[in-house]
């Protein structure tokens, strides 16, 4: 029987498991994205920079200002987050045929089997976890199908998912993209949750094919990238995006720094923006409400061969993705993709991007396009006018928040932080927290595998505090103290999440996100290598 009880495959299991708990019970307040301590503290911070600004006009904030948000803050907070003991918790993971490996650690560490339901396809597997529960005496709830049918099947939430792949993250089969997109899309995971994932090296074959969307990745990101790219000649985010077949080559030579790299980025971002951007797209009375036919998204990419006769038509005509590449990063990602692998054998990656019409591309045009819509003002060809319809620029325009135009915080508040709060609204956003990050890698058989604990927190106690849509340019033209709030939330998000992705809510600081000691920056952790251990 095949047997999963190698050292390094213990001690990863061990520590994967006994943080996820620790980072949703006793260590819960560090590992949210927003705690209470935190939150008192930079509205503290922020009402102070407030009432010194209306002071040199002659104005003042009243003395309850501070007390009166906390109060109120709190108290919703509290609505919003639930404190729980290990045996509370929810736990989802895949069995195989030793489903009590997994089964004892989170036994151990106090979850209950009550809360446990195991899954597995294979019939063979299947029926080996069956004689390993039954010779442990132990007995939990064990599903036999793939976790993507167990997500169709069991409307359940669960506060941990333990997805061992086996398998690569993008895969040509039996791809997991599949799998995270049904688990994210469907809300499967609490508010505040964990997934564990393990996922295997990529075989040698496929190494090409890897560099390529390793290139198409990082050629268009000026931050978040591996560290060693700093000390090489692709340092430069231009150099690398200009000369993205010799990066390729880079990446290929470098492939597993750049793949551990990448799984740490992509999921998130995955969680954070590209399942909520589809999502809301597929909210047929929102998108219909808010965009235009999505014939018109067919016709786009077509105008981004443009002739350019002067300074004026390039900034005009050419399409502003084009001229500030790093700006749309997920955009010219999946751009980079199409034009990689369109007319050859599919991959996993390319099947995501563009099956079922497209619309996950779509998404993610329509959603880098409004991520930039202050760029629609400086006269750049940015399509907002192709994608929006009038109603929501309107809005859009009419919504600000009331700093704008003071030189209070460390960033200007701009309309993407607006947009962010409409995503975050309608897409229900996973946001993982770079502090509680844990990245492993180990070799148990013939295979080095990387194994990752993301803690992701849907922030709800920020989403919910706004109106729906129709209401947002009033509430921004009257309510202060919410919109004080709103900013306090996005600068700690910001704060823990900044190092994984920099773009999500883009120049939403209050304070410098490095210098304010009161409230450090989170850093990702080195992935640690198990087998130096033993």
């Amino acid at each position: 029987m095949t047997t999963y009880r190698q050292p390094t495959k213990n001690i990863a299991r061990k520590k994967l498991i006994k943080e996820s708990i620790k980072y949703l019970t006793k260590g819960k307040d560090d590992s949210i994205l927003v705690n209470e301590k935190n939150f008192s503290i930079m509205t503290e911070h922020y009402t102070k920079l407030i009432d010194q600004f209306l002071r040199s006009q002659r104005k003042y904030l009243p003395d309850s200002t501070l007390s009166s948000i906390l109060e109120n803050w709190n108290s919703f907070y509290k609505s919003k987050v639930i404190y729980k003991k290990p045996s509370d918790l929810k736990v989802l993971y895949l069995s195989g045929p030793e489903p009590t490996n997994d089964l004892k650690v989170f036994l151990e560490n106090g979850i209950s089997p009550y809360n446990i339901w195991a899954v597995e396809k294979e019939t063979k597997y299947f029926n080996d976890a069956l004689y390993d529960l039954k010779s442990n005496n132990i007995f939990i709830k064990i599903h036999k199908g793939s976790l993507k049918s167990f997500f169709e099947s069991y409307p359940e939430t669960f506060d941990i998912i333990y997805y061992d792949a086996c398998n690569s993250l993008i895969s040509d089969s039996n791809n997991p993209l599949d799998v995270l997109q049904e688990l994210f899309l469907g809300r499967r995971l609490d508010s505040h949750s964990v997934l564990i994932t393990n996922f295997s090296e990529p075989d040698i074959s496929t190494w090409e094919e890897w560099s390529q969307i390793f290139a198409s990745w990082y050629s268009v990101r000026d931050e978040g990238v591996p560290t060693s790219l700093f000390e090489s000649e692709f340092a430069d985010k231009d150099y690398r995006y200009n000369n993205i077949k010799e990066f390729a080559k880079y990446t290929k030579g470098n492939l597993p720094e750049f793949y551990s790299d990448f799984i740490r980025r992509f999921i998130p971002i995955f969680a954070s923006d590209i399942i909520p951007y589809l999502r809301i797209i597929s909210f047929d009375s929102v998108n219909s409400k808010f965009f235009k036919d999505n014939k018109i998204l067919n016709s786009l990419l077509a105008e981004e061969n443009v002739s350019i006769d002067s300074i004026e038509d390039l900034l005009k005509n050419v399409p502003h993705h084009l001229l500030s590449e790093s700006s749309y990063p997920l955009f010219n990602f999946a751009r980079m993709i199409k034009s990689l692998f369109e007319g050859k054998p599919k991959n996993g990656l390319y099947n995501f991007l563009f099956n079922k019409k497209e619309v996950v591309f779509k998404s993610i045009l329509v959603f880098s396009i409004l991520k930039n819509y202050e760029e629609h003002y400086s006269g750049y060809n940015t399509w907002v006018n192709k994608i929006c319809k009038p109603n929501l620029m309107k809005t859009i325009h009419d919504s600000d928040f009331f700093d704008k135009a003071i030189p209070l915080t460390c960033d200007v508040p701009m309309k993407n932080l607006i947009i962010e709060l409409i995503i975050g609204q309608y897409g229900f956003p996973y946001i993982a927290n770079a502090k509680t990050q844990l990245s492993l890698k180990y070799k148990a058989k013939e295979t080095w595998m990387y194994s990752d604990v993301f803690v992701l927190d849907q922030s709800r106690y920020l989403y919910d505090l706004i109106p729906s849509i129709d209401l947002f340019s009033d509430f921004f033209n009257q309510d202060l103290f919410d919109q004080i709030k709103i900013r306090v939330c996005i600068d700690l998000i910001l704060k823990n999440h900044h190092d994984i992705d920099n773009h999500l809510f883009r120049g939403g600081t209050i304070e410098s996100l490095y210098n304010f000691n009161s409230v450090p920056y989170s850093s990702i952790k080195k992935r640690e290598n198990i087998n130096n251990s033993i």
